[in-house]
């Protein structure tokens, strides 16, 4: 259709308005992340003792990368009995950054909500 109608200077200004926006919203969602990341550095890792601080830096940082989880991937991921997992999970949950999906006694899931919403946001 662009070729036909030799509208390519409109749609190239309205395909670079497109990238502009994604990029700006990827900036802000960069920001957003830092910030988090920032307070529970601050605010809620130190809360942890400082045996099971390491355990809480590893757990951490997968969920940067994979925000939902549940016990038995914890365990296998920290190296931990699942009971020592679900300890730490647990401790999560207390300080606001899991919050449990499923309602259930048994294989509940867990969502790092605060960062999963960075991105629900710039998806309005």
């Amino acid at each position: 259709a662009v070729r036909q109608s030799n509208q390519l200077k409109q749609w190239l200004i309205f395909f670079l308005h497109g990238i502009r926006e994604t990029a700006e919203n990827s900036i802000q969602v960069f920001k957003d992340t830092l910030t988090l990341k920032e307070r529970l550095e601050r605010e809620v890792l130190p809360r942890f003792s400082t045996r099971r601080q390491k355990n809480a830096q590893v757990l951490m940082q997968y969920l940067y990368q994979v925000p939902v989880l549940d016990i038995k991937k914890a365990s296998s991921l920290l190296s931990l009995k699942p009971n020592t997992a679900a300890t730490l999970v647990n401790d999560f949950v207390k300080y606001g950054i899991l919050y449990e999906l499923t309602g259930k006694q048994r294989n509940r899931m867990y969502l790092f909500k605060d960062y999963f919403m960075i991105f629900k946001q710039q998806d309005q």
